[in-house]
């Protein structure tokens, strides 16, 4: 199994990992004025100490192999996992005593004729691949995200299975207020007679 990742600076945090439970998460946004909440934004998970790395291509079909990554992350902070019922964004962001300022947000594709925007490796289960498009152009490259504590990526991984639980579920309410209703109204020639 591959090594605990390095910080990129050499220094380790202290703060520890935490998720939201159901109960505690944050809506970002207010729901609009008719009650429609699609739009509105959720704080699904945050993990305070995330590694990114630059990662070779897959070598095989089995997967990317987090044993062959680079010992040392090109980034290390903040990870939030924010979604609206639709879309679920990775917010990277680096955290100092003076600031807090974006690093990357990755979009999670929704297409399934695209590659899935993450990928767990095939070696271990702390170790992701995400597949990232460029913007504006149909080119995907790849980071690998990696995370200390295996809980950290439990609760990773719980954050993410939401959003496509609460994903399917707008997808299926939308078939079912788009199916017809059956028309039981009266032809202009029928007349209802009362027994």
């Amino acid at each position: 199994t591959k090594k605990k990742p390095h910080s990129a600076t050499g220094n380790k945090s202290k703060e520890t990992t935490t998720n939201l439970s159901p109960s505690l998460r944050t809506n970002m946004a207010a729901e609009n004025d008719d009650g429609d909440t699609t739009n509105m934004q959720t704080l699904l998970g945050i993990v305070k100490e995330a590694y990114l790395f630059k990662i070779p291509p897959k070598a095989s079909a089995m997967g990317h192999m987090a044993d062959t990554w680079p010992k040392q992350a090109m980034w290390v902070g903040r990870l939030r996992i924010l979604s609206t019922a639709t879309e679920c964004t990775l917010q990277f962001e680096t955290v100092t005593d003076t600031e807090e300022k974006v690093y990357l947000k990755v979009v999670l594709n929704n297409d399934p004729d695209q590659p899935d925007t993450i990928e767990p490796a095939a070696d271990s289960s702390r170790y992701f691949a995400l597949n990232i498009r460029k913007p504006g152009t149909d080119q995907i490259f790849e980071l690998g995200l990696g995370f200390q504590a295996r809980e950290d990526a439990m609760d990773f991984n719980m954050a993410v299975g939401d959003f496509e639980r609460m994903r399917k579920n707008v997808e299926e309410a939308k078939i079912l207020n788009s199916t017809a209703a059956e028309d039981f109204s009266l032809a202009a020639d029928e007349v209802l007679v009362m027994k």
